[in-house]
């Protein structure tokens, strides 16, 4: 994750976004928490979630989220950790520049 300030004081968050569903503990929450009908929504997440890692570590897509001042102006999808890294490090440059490289600034066209 980085987190930069740019010349006018705003402060910017670029990140990768780990996990696509909703917290295990936020389900919980939605129904008690001892029931086994929020063990059940959480279930198949916790099962899910080495088939995930695994995809991730083989290239699948990963979810870049930018946030200026805490809101979310953008999010990008970019495959593999080291794309990612590499796109993360565009866009940092590019807030840093004066210039907010966003999706299709590029020159690879993201």
């Amino acid at each position: 994750m980085a987190v930069i300030t740019d010349a006018d004081g705003t402060k910017w968050t670029v990140r990768r976004r780990w996990w696509p569903l909703p917290h295990a503990y936020t389900l919980m929450d939605l129904v008690n928490h001892a029931s086994i009908w929020g063990l059940l929504l959480v279930l198949p997440m916790l099962l899910s979630w080495p088939f995930w890692l695994m995809a991730k570590l083989v290239g699948a897509r990963w979810r870049l989220v930018i946030k200026r001042d805490s809101r979310e102006v953008d999010q990008e999808l970019v495959r593999g950790w080291r794309g990612s890294s590499a796109r993360i490090a565009e866009i940092v440059a590019g807030i840093r520049g004066g210039g907010v490289s966003l999706p299709g600034d590029g020159p690879t066209g993201h």
